[in-house]
């Protein structure tokens, strides 16, 4: 089970929650019985709630533990105790990191009840828009007053109100639920971004056009398909309908950053996915029989590193020649992030017939704002099965990593793929996969204990999911 929890703030006109370290308004008795109810009360009287907060909250609250809760609280100054509760009255925990910290409470589940995030802004800007939020409480302060810290924004499509819960001649509180799913009756969370995936598929199963490709499996295929990914708080878009193969994402894509075109390299790893591609005999018919077996020529990792250089083997050393796209789009997102060249292009032309395959996935733009970094991809061709999947991670992961190098935060993917196509021998499972609900999202965490100033030193080991819950794997073989 994905752990899940419910924000409670209290809020002034304006927007206000905090000022000098203290509330804005004066002490409100009413309000703060129906918190202590809300946070406190159990239907199994053998479990409790967890009250989630950062040391400011705490400190505004005295240091002391609200009674009969699980305070967690989340400081990079207090000792930390990272550790559950050992009994009824050892009730406070300290971690200096949010997710350790709901780690730790998803292993005590069956002890736990409920989940609330209490504050401060810092916690409620990281959670807000996550899919495990699934329910606010705002205390709604009809005045206005003086204030330094403010709720943050929550996307429209994320929430609706679904009820007034009290109302005084000071405040109104509101419950607002997260947008439930529809195709499975409402029981559970709808991640916009596998949505659009699963839609995507539908519509070509329905209306595709049949076409015969380069090899001889035929597809089911329709034009200009778009998706939409939510990066915010450290999401990953790998699929939840079926496993997705995490670890040829991040090995491929860290092969890319190298500007390696040696699939044997790939292989030493574990990853095989480039094998069908670089293959003798397929080097041989695409007449590139004086490349070694396993060199795929100068495309992907040679064009984001190396753009433009004059491509001999595999083995040669680039150093220094062509345009490095990595490094100079890096550059223009830390000293000009408003430009609107911040490109990664793939697609060269001139060299097309020395690839084993052209660039699928060839162009990516980066767009700053307001310390979030976004990016927007085309893919010329997208296998809806295999390929599309593993694309939407990899673009997503390179995002993080860039935004991470930037000191800023990775906000949203949009996808875009020219020809978006089924292959025959896909349809069945494809049909499947469909009828699978989708799952939230799972979580990036980058290794919080290492310092990152470009993208060489990012390893495999520097990644880590949390909280990836798919269905199994469905078996799809690729296309050649």
């Amino acid at each position: 089970m994905n752990i899940q929890w419910t924000l409670v703030a209290a809020v002034c006109k304006g927007g206000g929650i905090g000022y000098q370290g203290k509330l804005p308004w004066e002490r409100n008795n009413d309000d703060m019985k129906w918190f202590r109810d809300l946070t406190q009360t159990t239907k199994d009287p053998n479990k409790i709630n967890v009250v989630v907060m950062g040391r400011k909250t705490f400190d505004s609250i005295g240091r002391k533990c609200l009674p009969g809760r699980w305070n967690v609280v989340l400081s990079r100054s207090m000792p930390i105790s990272n550790r559950p509760p050992e009994s009824q009255s050892d009730r406070l925990s300290v971690y200096n990191d949010f997710w350790a910290a709901m780690g730790v409470v998803q292993t005590q589940r069956k002890m736990i009840e409920n989940i609330f995030i209490i504050g401060g802004a810092e916690i409620y800007n990281m959670t807000i828009n996550l899919p495990q939020t699934h329910r606010l409480f705002i205390t709604h302060f009809k005045k206005k007053y003086q204030a330094d810290v403010f709720f943050p924004m929550m996307k429209q499509s994320r929430f609706k109100i679904s009820r007034m819960v009290k109302e005084t001649e000071d405040f109104q509180i509101l419950e607002y639920q997260g947008l439930l799913n529809e195709i499975d009756g409402g029981s559970g969370f709808r991640p916009i971004g596998e949505y659009y995936y699963l839609d995507s598929i539908r519509a070509i199963l329905r209306g595709g056009n049949e076409r015969i490709d380069r090899t001889g499996v035929g597809t089911i295929s329709l034009f200009a398909q778009r998706m939409s990914m939510d990066l915010s708080g450290g999401q990953i878009p790998l699929l939840t309908t079926k496993r997705t193969f995490w670890k040829g994402i991040v090995e491929e894509l860290l092969w890319f950053m190298r500007g390696d075109t040696n699939v044997k390299h790939l292989q030493e790893k574990g990853v095989h996915i480039w094998d069908g591609n670089s293959n003798r005999e397929f080097l041989d018919g695409r007449g590139l029989k004086r490349y070694a077996e396993g060199d795929i020529g100068p495309t992907y990792g040679f064009n984001f590193r190396h753009f433009g250089a004059e491509y001999q083997t595999c083995e040669t050393d680039y150093s220094g020649k062509g345009i490095d796209q990595v490094r100079e789009v890096l550059r223009l997102i830390r000293e000009e992030p408003t430009s609107r060249r911040i490109i990664i292009t793939l697609w060269n032309p001139l060299v097309q017939h020395q690839m084993a395959l052209p660039p699928c996935l060839y162009n990516y733009q980066f767009y700053v704002h307001n310390g979030k970094l976004s990016c927007a991809t085309y893919q010329r061709s997208g296998d809806m099965g295999l390929g599309v999947p593993f694309n939407l991670a990899s673009a997503s992961l390179l995002t993080h990593m860039l935004a991470k190098l930037s000191g800023l935060e990775a906000y949203e993917l949009i996808h875009h793929v020219g020809d978006a196509h089924i292959y025959k021998n896909h349809v069945e499972a494809l049909k499947e996969q469909c009828q699978r609900t989708p799952r939230p999202f799972p979580l990036l965490e980058i290794n919080p204990n290492k310092t990152f100033t470009q993208i060489e030193d990012f390893e495999a080991s520097d990644f880590k999911i949390i909280g990836y819950d798919p269905y199994p794997l469905i078996k799809m073989d690729m296309a050649v």
